[in-house]
């Protein structure tokens, strides 16, 4: 029987795998750059939020410095008023920066810490719901609660008595807060409630009566009133009025427009506008005929809604914020408080860098003004020397992860690595030198540790960096057609040495 023979093939097709390897080093170069690109897109992005951070959170320091200097807040006032108004900034349209330009007002009035704290939602709700500026409402509130006698407590539900009146009659928060610049005080005077004065603005605005001219007709009518001339006084019998009630007390205001109103009912137009002009002069008669003119119906719904007003201002800032534009203006006011959250991180080093800075600018200041230019240019060569070996300290560990982190995506091998962080420990070495010569001089520190950096650092320039990178690809080059690794035979490639 013949013998059998049997054929290996050993010549095998490797133009599939060198295709593959091509394309993993396409793939690699790709992914260094992709790598790079991202990396300095995330340290631009890092360098914006650490400025907008700084912008932010110093402002929101300077303002609530404002407050304390203001209001006479101690330091853990203070931390309880910053901590308010960083709350309102995060679930308010206003920024906590706009809080504490609102405390500042309310400080201005007289309010101390307690007071802002109880005081400060309802304002802030109360300019969300009208759209009004937030420094602009807590002036009309503060000013107000003043002129009627109330307390920052009561803040709220004044706030809702403003929102109610402007959402139910024909102005707005802006125009009642100038109206009760010129009517409250003597409206507080003669005991007269917030609610019932914001029915009868609100029936004046009906007629077309606003802002600082319904203001001063309520004011005339009022001392008219109050101090009846001879003329008032005969005006008042004939119509059966009076202010106070039978037992000499002051009647209430809507007491006083229920009456009006009556006695008003049985009079002929000619009558009524007399009636008036006799009560309220000429210049104001026409905002009390708004008042007594006004329907059963206009009267009752408006009345109504003002002294069932609380929770409205809350209930309209939320209406008004249930949108795309509200909910992006929400959005910033959060961002920014994330942003004073990163400057209170950063704080403390950056005041000892701007008051070391001060420091070195009054060190060449005094140079120049002893010495002259050279010995300022000698202490600013100082200076910045020291500097340098300072950040110096700080910066290893960052290169290390940043170094480490490129070489992560494209898989360098072993050896390389190693190689890397015989370069990495190098470079803290030479900065702990650096340190440790900073007793001989800034200037010998300096150029001790550049020649340290000379002699251990193979990146100690562009030039130095770009030749590596050759060597890099010189040695993939290598692999990829021997498959050895450096080091190895005639085609070898050896990390430092390059290619042999």
């Amino acid at each position: 029987m013949a013998d059998g023979k049997i054929v290996i093939e050993t010549g095998l097709d490797t133009k599939g795998i060198e295709t593959g390897l091509k394309k993993v080093s396409s793939i690699a170069k790709t992914g260094i750059a992709t790598a790079v690109t991202a990396i300095s897109g995330m340290s631009t992005a890092l360098a914006g939020v650490a400025g907008y951070s700084i912008k932010v959170g110093s402002s929101f320091e300077a303002g609530m410095s404002k407050v304390q200097a203001v209001s006479g807040a101690s330091n853990e006032q203070l931390q309880r008023l910053s901590d308010k108004a960083k709350e309102m900034g995060a679930t308010t349209k206003f920024s906590a920066t706009e809080a504490a330009d609102a405390m500042n007002y309310m400080a201005m009035a007289g309010w101390k810490t307690e007071d802002m704290l109880n005081g400060i939602d309802g304002i802030m709700n109360l300019a969300a719901a009208s759209g009004e500026d937030l420094a602009t409402t807590s002036d009309i509130v503060t000013d107000a609660l003043t002129a009627f006698g109330l307390s920052a407590s009561d803040s709220t539900h004044f706030a809702d008595v403003l929102a109610a009146a402007s959402s139910n009659a024909n102005t707005n928060v802006s125009m009642m807060g100038e109206t009760f610049k010129y009517v409250a005080p003597v409206a507080g005077s003669l005991g007269y409630s917030a609610e019932d004065c914001a029915v009868a603005i609100g029936l004046m605005a009906n007629s077309g009566i606003k802002a600082s001219q319904s203001g001063t007709a309520l004011r005339s009518m009022f001392s008219r009133l109050a101090k009846p001339s001879k003329e008032v006084k005969e005006a008042m019998e004939k119509l059966n009025i009076s202010m106070t009630d039978s037992h000499g007390n002051m009647k209430s205001l809507d007491t006083l427009i229920g009456d009006l109103r009556k006695s008003f009912g049985g009079l002929s137009e000619a009558e009524k506008a007399e009636m008036a002009s006799s009560l309220a002069g000429q210049e104001a008669m026409s905002g009390l005929l708004a008042i007594v003119n006004a329907s059963d119906a206009d009267f009752n719904k408006l009345k109504d809604a003002i002294y069932g007003a609380d929770g409205a201002s809350a209930k309209m800032a939320e209406t008004m914020q249930d949108n795309l534009k509200g909910k992006i203006t929400i959005l910033k006011s959060t961002i920014e408080g994330l942003g004073i959250k990163i400057y209170e991180e950063i704080e403390d080093p950056m005041k000892e860098a701007a008051e070391g800075a001060t420091d070195s600018v009054g060190q060449i200041s005094s140079a120049l003004e002893n010495g002259g230019i050279d010995a300022a240019v000698e202490k600013t060569g100082n200076i910045i020397g020291g500097l340098s070996v300072k950040i110096a300290q700080e910066s290893p560990k960052m290169v290390d992860a940043s170094v480490l982190l490129l070489k992560s995506f494209v898989g360098y091998p072993e050896e390389q690595k190693t190689a890397e962080i015989r370069i990495q420990r190098d470079h803290r070495l030479a900065v702990r030198r650096a340190d440790q010569t900073s007793s001989k001089g800034n200037a010998a520190a300096g150029e001790e540790g550049a020649g340290f950096f000379k002699e251990n650092i193979q990146f100690r320039s562009w030039k130095s960096f770009r030749s590596y990178q050759e060597r890099t690809g010189n040695y993939r080059k290598a692999v990829h057609e021997t498959g050895r690794p450096y080091g190895y035979g005639s085609t070898g490639c050896h990390f430092s040495g390059g290619c042999v």
